[in-house]
């Protein structure tokens, strides 16, 4: 269909999460609060937002590749269990070697003034509750304060289980019907949680949350990291994958249509809005009242979905030329291959470097080059995984998958 994956905003998210995690090493609290006020800052605090992106793509992806699938083979309950071995093979060897790692060796990979309190729990967390993290469940567990924090993976593969249910055991009518009730639900749920729970209508990046990683705040325990609080843009990602595909089956076009394009235009500098819209939550004086806070929760997430939504129809089309050549390029094919497998290491090197090191007087520069270096680390440490764990793991995937479809194919004849 096209190159451009949910893979391909791994770094954006590994940018977002390794400069609020830097920022707090800084030295002077002041110049974290004097931060709130600059755009850049804002972008970057509330760019956890992107997340959402993730979960619009997967349920993209999901819903295509079973409608291409089903013109040759005839899905029925029995690929529910295959796929979602398949999909858990696909996940846990890397996963696993890397929290094999962090379990052991990691506790004797450095010293410092924060190692033992840091890294040394996250460690005993993660001897505690390693069965927790392969069987991706620890989203919905607190005390999982593991050296990866790799909270999305588990609410992606629980989505995924949501989606294939949808996908397959619900045809025509029922199916639409069934969309529809988990999309309203993924509006209501979190709004219910702000409400009953008193939380923030947005994730906020403050230095107390920061200083836990954020493992101890409510609004992220209990509206960030669930799979029933990220349903919305996950159906919305189906829907859009079957809409895709119709389309696509009409060879229908949208060049036609000029209007589109202004929408396509737009809509990247809406994105940013909405992103910085969360900026009112950092405001000097009171606490938002609850009704704001439980708009922000109810509508930010579900709008961001539909303005990006557009986007990926306009580029999937071609409407726009450029923006479509840019995110096709074949540089994102090379990048998609290990940004699993960053995503898994970047945080545990985030935590190790951070740890290790003396605390010293931080600036800008400081951030940018502690930045830089911890990138270039996970993408090192992510192309060894990939070479040596991923990929082959992959190949065996793909072959199976291949064999079964192959099997089916020639069975099909003699059971009609």
């Amino acid at each position: 269909m096209f190159r451009w994956t949910a893979s391909n905003f791994s770094f954006i998210n590994c940018f977002c999460a390794c400069c609020s995690i830097l920022i707090q090493i800084l030295s002077k609290p002041l110049f974290f609060e004097k931060s709130y006020d600059y755009i850049l800052f804002q972008m970057f605090y509330n760019g956890t937002l992107f997340v959402q992106c993730f979960f619009i793509i997967s349920g993209l992806l999901l819903a295509y590749n079973l409608k291409t699938a089903s013109e040759k083979n005839d899905l029925n309950w029995q690929e529910v269990p295959k796929r979602i071995a398949l999909r858990w093979l696909r996940l846990t060897p890397p996963y696993a070697i890397t929290l094999a790692l962090a379990a052991t060796w990691m506790r004797h990979a450095g010293s410092g003034p924060l190692w033992e309190e840091i890294v040394g729990e996250t460690v005993n967390a993660c001897n505690l509750h390693w069965w927790k993290h392969l069987l991706f469940i620890n989203n919905y567990f607190s005390n999982t304060q593991c050296m990866l924090q790799t909270w999305h993976i588990a609410t992606d593969l629980q989505l995924h289980i949501m989606g294939l249910l949808v996908c397959i055991l619900c045809k025509g009518r029922v199916r639409n019907i069934a969309i529809s009730i988990l999309y309203v639900v993924g509006f209501v749920v979190p709004g219910l949680h702000t409400i009953y729970q008193d939380l923030d209508g947005v994730l906020m990046i403050t230095l107390v949350n920061l200083s836990t990683f954020l493992v101890k705040d409510n609004t992220f325990l209990y509206v960030y990291v669930p799979a029933h609080t990220n349903i919305s843009n996950f159906i919305l990602g189906i829907a859009l994958g079957h809409f895709i595909y119709h389309l696509h089956c009409k060879n229908f076009s949208l060049n036609k249509y000029k209007i589109y394009k202004c929408m396509i235009y737009t809509s990247i500098p809406i994105l940013f809005a909405l992103i910085l819209l969360g900026s009112v939550s950092y405001r000097n004086g009171p606490r938002l009242p609850i009704y704001v806070r439980v708009a922000f929760a109810v509508l930010l997430k579900p709008i961001f979905g539909v303005v990006f939504a557009i986007l990926i129809l306009g580029i999937v089309f071609k409407v726009e030329k450029h923006l479509s050549g840019f995110f096709e390029a074949r540089i994102w094919t090379i990048i998609n291959k290990i940004s699993y497998c960053t995503y898994i290491c970047h945080m545990a090197i985030i935590k190790l470097l951070l740890c290790s090191q003396q605390l010293i007087r931080s600036d800008f520069f400081q951030l940018v080059h502690f930045l830089l270096g911890t990138v270039c680390m996970s993408l090192l440490a992510a192309t060894v995984l990939w070479l040596f764990v991923e990929a082959p793991v992959s190949g065996i995937i793909d072959s199976i998958r291949i064999g079964s479809t192959c099997k089916t194919q020639q069975e099909k004849p003699k059971t009609s």
